[in-house]
């Protein structure tokens, strides 16, 4: 038997969309989506994966570095960010310390904050342009965090992108994409369509949500 060799699955994000509505056969075969379509489409697809996200949903995990300047207790982390799962101080190029992670209440609860000294805690608060961590003690000169992120879904701005998601993903994407469209077009969804979207969503979930969501905040 005689296979391709790759394992490469690849769609742009026309595809998606088109694929989407041929789903419920809101278009039907060889027929192509107008622009005003497509561009409908589109934004409701960055929708769903930013809804996605909401829901606790994370498939891109990454370590940044993040500078604390002397005798500040305050760094803003880039508009990437979207989460954060763990802190680490960097002593030197070769050490790393673990920080502490802390809640709200338990960082209000500091009668200092503007003690000083190696930081050796961090709490993050969800500000509305953004994340900022906090950090205590508050270090005596610029020091270096190794932070452990989740990273937003980037957002598709061409049809001719490719999805910033797994491959394996593509069904799931697209028959969810297919029942958000029926609307648009005044199209009620088949129940098959609406069952096999429901069960690939839950099962995607399932899957990438980090244990954190489980837990609860440790």
């Amino acid at each position: 038997m005689t296979t391709s060799g790759t394992t490469d699955f690849v769609l742009t994000v026309r595809d998606i969309c088109h694929d989407a509505l041929q789903e419920n056969a809101i278009i039907p075969l060889g027929e192509e989506m107008e622009a005003e379509e497509l561009s409908s489409v589109i934004r409701r697809l960055n929708g769903m994966l930013k809804s996605w996200q909401m829901k606790g949903l994370s498939w891109k995990h990454e370590t940044i570095s993040a500078t604390v300047t002397a005798d500040t207790a305050t760094v803003t982390l880039p508009g990437y960010v979207r989460g954060v799962n763990g802190c680490r101080f960097l002593d030197s190029p070769n050490n790393e310390r673990e920080m502490v992670r802390w809640e709200r209440d338990e960082y209000f609860r500091l009668p200092n904050k503007a003690a000083s000294g190696k930081s050796t805690a961090f709490y993050l608060n969800r500000a509305e342009d953004g994340l900022v961590l906090y950090v205590w003690p508050v270090p005596l000169s610029d020091s270096t965090l190794k932070v452990d992120i989740d990273r937003k879904v980037d957002t598709v701005t061409s049809a001719n992108e490719t999805l910033d998601v797994p491959e394996e993903l593509m069904e799931t994407i697209y028959a969810n994409l297919a029942l958000r469209c029926c609307g648009l077009f005044g199209i009620d969804p088949k129940p098959e369509l609406a069952m096999r979207a429901q069960a690939l969503e839950t099962e995607m979930l399932d899957n990438y949500r980090p244990a954190s969501y489980f837990l609860g905040p440790m």
